[in-house]
Order: structure tokens, then C-alpha cells, then sequence
């Protein structure tokens, strides 16, 4: 089930927080071990590489929208605010960005969850 959940995940950041808890809970670590599929750490490698291809497109994309929200910026008469419809993409991705980081924030609060139910 796990395996099926990581190999469907396309957020670098959730990831991450996923991979600490491999690495610095070692009750997690020999569970999977113990119960997990023989390659589950292989696995994990071939998906770190392929999170890192993710992050990179993802920050090509910031790059290319800060690029742009300049050179509209710049062509504006002095003085002059920015069009609305600029303003309303620059809050949409935003806000997006914002609740990419609420749900890695609340991935971690169920694992620690879950930690600490399983040694209670």
C-alpha cells in the first residue's frame, strides 16, 4: 500500500518529509525492513532522483513567472498599478504555494502521530 502511495506522489516536498521519517525514526525504519518489499529503499532512491527532476521543473516554472511579472511590471507607465488580471495570477500562485506547504505540514503531523501511537 505504501509503495503504491510513493510511487504516485509528485510533490517533492511531501517526499522529503517522508524520507526523514525513514531515516531518523528507526522504529519506522525496521518495520518497512521488516515487513516492507525487499526493494523498498531501492525504490526510494529512483524516487528521490525523480522528486529532484520534479523540483527542478517546478523551479523553472517560478523562474519563468518572476520573468514575465517583471517585464509586465517594467512596460507599465511609471506610477500606473499593475493590471488586475497580473495581480489575481500572482495571488493565485501564492496562495497555491501556501497550501502545497500546509499539507506537508499536516503529512508530518500524522506521521508523528502515528509514531507516537505505535510506542505509546
Amino acid at each position: 500500500m505504501m509503495q503504491g502511495h510513493l510511487q504516485r506522489m509528485d510533490d517533492p516536498a511531501i517526499f522529503d518529509r517522508y524520507q526523514q521519517q525513514f531515516e531518523e525514526n528507526p522504529i519506522i525504519r525496521q518495520q518497512i525492513e521488516r515487513f516492507g518489499p525487499p526493494v523498498f529503499f531501492e525504490q526510494m532512491g529512483e524516487m528521490e532522483q525523480r522528486m529532484q527532476g520534479i523540483q527542478r521543473q517546478q523551479q523553472e516554472l517560478k523562474w519563468q513567472k518572476m520573468q514575465e511579472i517583471n517585464q509586465q511590471m517594467f512596460q507599465a507607465p511609471p506610477g500606473q498599478p499593475p493590471p488586475p488580471e497580473m495581480m489575481k495570477r500572482i495571488y493565485t500562485s501564492t496562495t497555491r504555494d501556501a497550501s502545497t506547504r500546509d499539507a506537508s505540514a499536516s503529512t508530518t503531523r500524522y506521521a508523528s502521530a502515528a509514531r507516537d501511537a505505535s510506542t505509546g
